[in-house]
């Protein structure tokens, strides 16, 4: 996870830990697959016209396009934050061309004064002063219209982002394939019972994925309950059995014991959930007073994937 350390905007502490942090990251990914390529182009652009010197205006309205994105804000702070970047601001001699506001509401931001487009920067800036320090040189720029520094600054920031954009390609399949490893397979069952005695669902059941007439891959799976304990939501392993009273219905999962990973044939079961292909059902036991013996029950084959 070296590649993940490096990044300014997809870094988190402590990873890999919990998949849902693993699910954090990849959507951050997406984030910046989405909206990277195009903050990229528009940084891109605006230095490039600072180098050809067009008039203030002309400069300003093509520095507030990537400004005007809530995702330029976040990378740039994080990065900030990580000490992936610095600004260096225009001369003390530099004078103002337009007018920047720092505003209290949001916890802080910049109002920026672009001709036609008053835009707000850096949303969050109270809470962490050091990244109101290090952003103020860059707007200085911007309010100076400096060219040499704005140039700069928007040549670095653009740099950055091409390289994240880059490194979150490469990462993301890293960060898919963890987490298909360390998951488990689930399905969701829901049961009526009809009778005019309760039920006990037991623990322990089996998943069946089958292809064709090929020989189903079997799974051995838990009962896994979940629903609304005082208004909050919790799932729990179930590893006595759940009761099913008389002329009730209830919804629970089973789910497989195993991670893919240690699953024989683990990756085999991934590849036919994704060919979508195949066919899964759950066979598992019932008891109840009204039935001789325990019951074997089975789902109805639904498509896997």
């Amino acid at each position: 996870m070296a590649e993940l350390a490096q990044s300014p905007f997809l870094h988190q502490p402590n990873l890999p830990y919990d998949l849902r942090d693993v699910d954090s990251v990849l959507e951050t990914i997406g984030t910046l697959e989405e909206a990277g390529p195009r903050v990229l182009a528009e940084l891109e652009r605006a230095a490039e016209f600072v180098g050809d010197k067009p008039s203030d205006n002309d400069i300003l309205a093509a520095v507030a396009q990537p400004l005007s994105w809530t995702f330029f804000d976040e990378f740039l702070m994080k990065a900030l934050f990580r000490g992936k970047i610095g600004f260096e601001g225009p001369p003390p001699t530099s004078v103002e061309k337009i007018k920047v506001y720092e505003q209290a509401d949001e916890d802080g931001h910049f109002q920026i004064s672009f001709p036609g487009k008053p835009t707000r920067f850096a949303k969050g800036l109270h809470k962490t002063p050091y990244i109101r320090d290090g952003l103020l040189p860059f707007v200085n720029s911007i309010k100076t219209v400096d060219r040499p520094t704005l140039k700069q600054s928007l040549t670095r920031a653009a740099a950055l982002l091409r390289a994240d954009i880059a490194r979150a390609q490469g990462l993301e399949r890293q960060m898919q394939q963890l987490r298909e490893e360390n998951a488990r397979w689930g399905c969701g069952i829901f049961v009526a019972n009809y009778g005019e005695t309760a039920m006990l669902v037991l623990p322990n059941a089996t998943m069946q994925v089958k292809r064709g007439r090929e020989q189903p891959i079997l799974q051995p799976c838990n009962l896994v309950v979940y629903g609304k304990q005082e208004g909050k939501p919790f799932v729990r392993d179930e590893k006595n059995a759940l009761l099913v009273g008389a002329g009730e219905q209830t919804r629970f999962l089973f789910v497989t014991s195993k991670l893919q990973r240690e699953m024989a044939g683990g990756n085999e079961l991934r590849g036919r959930f994704k060919d979508g292909q195949s066919a899964v059902r759950i066979v598992f036991k019932g008891v109840s007073p009204g039935l001789p013996a325990t019951k074997t029950l089975k789902t109805k084959w639904v498509p896997f994937k």
